[in-house]
C-alpha cells in the first residue's frame, strides 16, 4: 500500500476501535447480552461448561460455547466481569481487518478502504459491536473462512484450506448461523471449478475439518430437545415437530413481511423512538448506493462480484427463513455475517456514482464532496448509536435500583415473577427469576406463583399485564407491597 493508503488505513481502524469501546464502556448489559454474559460467568467460576441453563433455566444449556468460553477465560485471567463486555468491539475491531484483507483480495485496495470505512459505521455492525453477544464473533469468522478458502483454492494451498476448515468448525461453535457457510463454499467451488477445474477435494477437505470440529456440540440439544438448535425450532423442528411450511399456511406468518417492514427497517439500521432526523441520514445514503452498486455489480458479471452478491443473498435468505418460521423481528441479526460484503458493494457503488469519468458535473470537487457526505454518515451513524445506548440505558435505569433492593433486602434463595424484563431483572438482581407470559391477568399470575414457588413480583404498571391487573394485586390480600418507584416500578412480597 502506498504511505497515504496506510495512514487512511489506520484512521479508519482507530475510529472504527474508538467507537467501539467507548459505546462498549457505557452501554449497559441487557436482554440477550445478559444471558450471554451470565453463561461465561458461570462457566468461569465452575471450572467448565454447565449441564443446564442455569440463566434461562432450561434443563440442557443448548447455545453453542465458543464466545462464553473465550469470555470466561477473560473473566478467569482478569478477575473482573466487566472486561468480558469488551469481548464483542474486540472481535467487531479484528473483523474490520480480515473485511479489508477479503475485499483487498477480490478487488483493489481503494475499494477496500471504502468498504472498511462502511462496515465501520454501518449501525447494525456497530451495535452488535458493542454488546456482548455473538454476532462480531461469527462474523469475524465468516469473513475469515471465506478469505482463507478464496486463497487455498486460488494457490491450491491444502494448508489455507485446513485453516479455512478450522475457521468454518468455530463459527458452527460460535452460532448455528455458520451452517450457512457451507452455501458460500458451494457457491465459491462452483466457480473456481468452472474456470481453473478446481479438485472436489478441496471442498470436501475444508467442509470436513470444520464438520469435525463444530458438528458434535449439536448432539446434545438434539438429544434434550429433538432439534439440533435447541428449544426454539428453527427448520427442523421442535418437540411439537411443526415445520416452516406449516407455520407459513396455517399461521400465515408471510404476513410479517407486510405487517411489519417499519420495524424491520428501524431494527436493521438501529433506529429507536428516540431517533432524530440525522440518524436517517445514514439508512439513506447507504441503501442509495447499495443498490446503485449491486446493478452495477450484476451488470459487469465477475466472479468477485457474484462472491459479494453470494454472501449478501445465503444470509438474506437464511433471515427471511427465520422471520417466516419465528415471526421475530430480532431475526435480523442474523444478516451480520452479511455486512462486510454489503459494505463491500456500497463501496463499489460509491466509487463508480463518484469516481466515474462519464460524470462531468462537480466531478472536480468529488472528493470534497465525498468528505463532507463521509462526515455527515459518520455523525449520523454515531448519533443513531447514541440515541440507542439512552434509550436502552433509561430502560435499565428504570428497574435497575429496584433489582439493587431485591438485591440487597431479599435471601438468595428468592424467587421473583417479571413481567418482561426477565433476562435484565435475573442479571441485576441475581435472582430466579419466571416470566409471567404477555398480557397476563391475575389469575394466571397466581398459577406460576404455586408453580414456581414465587416470593415476589416485580411489575411495571401497564407494562406485559392485562389491564387492571396491577390494581387487582394491589387490593388482594394475597400480596403486600414492598417497593414502589416514581417510575411505577412495583415489586410485591408474596404472603404465604
Amino acid at each position: 500500500m502506498k504511505l497515504t493508503e496506510k495512514l487512511i488505513f489506520i484512521l479508519i481502524i482507530f475510529f472504527g476501535a474508538l467507537l467501539r469501546l467507548y459505546f462498549a464502556f457505557i452501554h449497559p448489559v441487557n436482554s440477550d447480552a445478559a444471558w450471554h454474559l451470565a453463561i461465561a460467568e458461570n462457566i468461569a467460576k465452575l471450572g467448565h461448561i454447565p449441564q443446564a441453563d442455569t440463566f434461562r433455566h432450561y434443563p440442557f444449556l443448548w447455545h453453542p460455547p465458543l464466545f462464553h468460553l473465550i469470555a470466561a477465560q477473560l473473566y478467569e485471567t482478569t478477575s473482573n466481569a466487566l472486561i468480558m463486555k469488551f469481548l464483542s468491539p474486540m472481535f467487531g475491531i479484528m473483523t474490520l481487518f480480515i473485511s479489508f484483507a477479503f475485499i483487498r483480495y477480490l478487488f483493489r485496495t481503494d475499494i477496500a478502504l471504502l468498504t472498511t470505512f462502511f462496515l465501520a459505521i454501518t449501525p447494525l455492525n456497530l451495535y452488535f459491536s458493542i454488546i456482548s453477544y455473538v454476532g462480531t464473533a461469527i462474523t469475524f469468522l465468516t469473513v475469515f473462512c471465506v478469505f482463507l478458502y478464496l486463497k487455498g483454492i486460488s494457490d491450491e494451498n491444502q494448508k489455507m484450506l485446513i485453516l479455512s476448515g478450522l475457521s468454518f468448525g468455530l463459527s458452527i461453535l460460535t452460532k448455528a448461523t455458520g451452517f450457512a457457510i457451507v452455501f458460500i463454499l458451494v457457491i465459491i467451488f462452483g466457480l473456481y471449478y468452472k474456470k481453473k477445474k478446481v479438485k472436489v477435494l478441496y471442498l470436501l477437505l475444508t467442509m470436513f475439518i470444520g464438520f469435525l470440529v463444530g458438528i458434535l456440540w449439536y448432539i446434545r440439544p438434539y438429544l434434550a430437545y429433538g432439534n439440533p438448535f435447541g428449544p426454539a425450532a428453527f427448520l427442523f423442528g421442535s418437540t411439537s415437530r411443526r415445520n416452516i411450511l406449516e407455520i407459513i399456511i396455517t399461521e400465515r406468518s408471510y404476513l410479517i413481511f407486510f405487517n411489519q417492514p417499519d420495524r424491520m427497517l428501524a431494527y436493521f439500521w438501529v433506529l429507536s423512538r428516540n431517533s432524530s432526523i440525522i440518524s436517517f441520514i445514514t439508512p439513506i445514503a447507504l441503501s442509495l448506493t447499495f443498490l446503485y452498486g449491486l446493478l452495477e455489480l450484476l451488470r459487469r458479471r465477475h466472479d468477485s462480484d457474484t462472491i459479494l452478491i453470494a454472501i449478501v443473498f445465503v444470509f438474506t435468505a437464511i433471515v427471511i427463513v427465520y422471520l417466516l418460521d419465528h415471526m421475530e423481528i430480532h431475526g435480523i441479526r442474523l444478516s451480520l455475517p452479511m455486512l462486510p460484503a454489503l459494505s463491500g458493494i456500497i463501496a463499489f457503488g460509491v466509487l463508480k456514482l463518484f469516481f466515474s469519468e462519464k460524470i462531468n458535473i462537480l466531478y472536480s470537487w468529488r472528493l470534497y464532496l465525498l468528505t463532507f457526505l463521509f462526515s455527515l454518515i459518520c455523525a449520523s451513524s454515531t448519533y443513531a448509536i447514541y440515541e440507542k445506548t439512552y434509550t436502552v440505558s433509561s430502560d435499565i435505569e428504570i428497574i435497575e435500583n429496584a433489582c439493587i433492593w431485591i438485591d440487597r433486602y431479599t435471601s438468595n434463595s428468592a424467587k421473583l415473577l417479571n413481567d418482561g424484563w426477565r433476562d435484565d431483572v435475573e442479571f441485576l438482581s441475581k435472582r430466579y427469576t419466571v416470566y409471567s407470559g404477555g398480557n397476563s391477568n391475575l389469575s394466571q399470575i397466581l398459577q406460576k406463583i404455586q408453580k414456581y414457588n414465587i416470593s415476589y413480583l416485580l411489575f411495571q404498571e401497564s407494562f406485559g399485564l392485562k389491564e387492571g391487573t396491577i390494581e387487582l394485586i394491589d387490593t388482594s390480600t394475597k400480596f403486600t407491597k414492598v417497593y414502589d418507584s416514581d417510575f411505577s416500578i412495583h415489586i410485591y412480597k408474596v404472603n404465604q
